[in-house]
């Protein structure tokens, strides 16, 4: 390498942060939600989502955004996106994000929260997922209390998770596996089921490691629990 290609490659590099190029990697970006403060799990009145991030990347983030989604669980429409952008945040950092306010019909729905960088790209592992019902007033059907998906547990010694649930009445459900893309890795119930509590096995020597979710679903009601498969 001639002389002035070594100068070159010197000044370059030594401008790569005023021209304010990361050589941080893509992937080392984590801006992950850890709390949600709002909605409750039954809301009542209109609200506006809050949720806590933290960067745990150890890297400044330039111009993230956050962002919340609510989906109605019933039809599986969107009925609510709102982003809050950031200037930047710094490495370890923990952020509370204030969305605007909403006004749902009276229904179940699924509230998701994440942050994307600028290019956008997710960079949360994982998302934060949980359900919730909306209602107005106190003549709404309140949430039966009967219907309830535990926290799963690992059977390492048979390379299963164990995922237990209760029914408040005989009723339609679907048990199923979701990655984080939300693609199906499996349907592990469906059909009609009968009043009580129950539990199945999810077999996961064909799962790669990872974040997966868990969804108990019958008609108008829905819970999630989250799953890590480690190597």
């Amino acid at each position: 390498m001639s002389r002035t290609m070594v100068i070159f490659v010197v000044l370059t590099l030594l401008a790569l942060p005023v021209l304010g190029v990361s050589t941080a990697a893509a992937d080392s970006l984590d801006i992950t939600p850890y709390e949600i403060e709002s909605p409750e799990r039954v809301q009542q009145e209109p609200f506006r989502p809050r949720a806590w991030y933290a960067e745990r990347g150890g890297v400044e983030v330039q111009e993230p955004s956050l962002i919340c989604l609510i989906v109605d669980l019933d039809t599986q429409d969107s009925v609510y996106l709102d982003t809050v952008p950031r200037w930047r945040v710094e490495p370890y950092d923990t952020i509370k994000a204030t969305f605007d306010e909403t006004d749902p019909a009276p229904n179940i729905y699924e509230i998701t929260f994440w942050a994307e960088n600028n290019w956008p790209t997710n960079i949360s592992y994982p998302p934060l997922v949980d359900t919730f019902y909306y209602k107005v007033g106190i003549t709404e059907t309140p949430v039966p209390g009967e219907f309830n998906l535990d926290a799963v547990s690992l059977d390492p010694t048979t390379a299963s998770v164990i995922i237990a649930f209760s029914l408040g009445r005989s009723t339609e459900i679907t048990l199923s596996v979701y990655d984080l893309t939300g693609k199906i890795v499996a349907t592990l119930a469906s059909g009609t089921w009968n009043q009580g509590r129950h539990s199945v096995r999810w077999y996961t020597a064909g799962a790669a490691p990872g974040v997966y979710f868990v969804r108990l679903s019958a008609p108008g009601l829905s819970r999630s629990s989250k799953v890590v498969l480690l190597n």
